[in-house]
């Protein structure tokens, strides 16, 4: 497996279940609203970049449909639209596992824990 394919796989064809799922898990969580703003941020921008992808990419196989070449503005359209897509959706499920990570941490100064002799 090559680089675009991961980006592929982690763009434009896993945002349709990494990003639904990390913006849900900020919100269950209960973050600051900040991370919630951001996260909502990067959901809007898997979801233009996933949209203007599979635009493009329809344009490709127009072309490829008639035996010409895809011009190479279009096809570089399309590589920054998925890597566009792949770095924002990575980004959101980074975001969501901090959240998750941060709300199982506890928070301030622990107290030491009492061992088995003390309590004699």
């Amino acid at each position: 497996m090559n680089i675009p394919d991961l980006v592929f796989l982690t763009g434009p064809f896993g945002a349709l279940v990494l990003a639904p799922l990390s913006l849900t898990a900020i919100a269950v969580v209960k973050r600051p609203r900040w991370m919630f703003i951001l996260g909502a941020v990067l959901t809007a921008v898997v979801a233009l970049s996933f949209i203007a992808y599979w635009f493009i990419w329809g344009q490709a196989f127009d072309y490829a449909d008639t035996n010409k070449p895809v011009p190479a503005p279009l096809d570089i359209a399309s590589n920054v639209a998925m890597t566009l897509c792949s770095i924002a959706t990575l980004a959101l499920v980074v975001l969501a596992a901090a959240a998750v990570l941060a709300k199982r941490r506890p928070r301030g100064r622990m107290e030491p824990t009492a061992t088995p002799a003390q309590h004699l």
